[in-house]
């Protein structure tokens, strides 16, 4: 993921420092908001993995500071929920290194899935 801040003309180190880091911050939740999901996790339909629970909550839930975060490197909640959660295409192509691989999204919009719809 890059930000958008640091990429600009004029940005200061400061500007740029911050930004690389909530990028990083952002970078991580979406690594952990797009684990695989076990075979327990499958049969009960639910999020049963921590980090990805909070990862979701931070990336998802609307009282995060998740929108101020992606502001502050230069994109919006809305934009970055939206590229991470629309339909691609698999393709016998795909690249398993991808930054952000078919697979990947697929366990998001499953936890994204059981985020929005908890089990007991």
């Amino acid at each position: 993921m890059i930000d958008l801040l640091s990429t600009r003309a004029g940005a200061s180190p400061q500007d740029s420092a911050c930004a690389q880091l909530l990028t990083a911050v952002i970078a991580g939740a979406i690594r952990d908001a797009s684990q695989d999901l076990t075979s327990e996790e499958r049969k009960q339909c639910a999020n049963r993995k921590h980090n990805a629970r909070l990862a979701l909550t931070f990336l998802f839930n609307p009282c995060s500071v998740f929108p101020l975060y992606a502001v502050l490197i230069g994109s919006s909640a809305p934009s970055i929920r939206r590229a991470l959660l629309r339909e691609v295409p698999a393709s016998p192509d795909d690249n398993p290194r991808m930054p952000f691989p078919p697979a990947r999204r697929a366990a998001l919009q499953a936890r994204k899935f059981f985020y929005d719809n908890p089990t007991s």
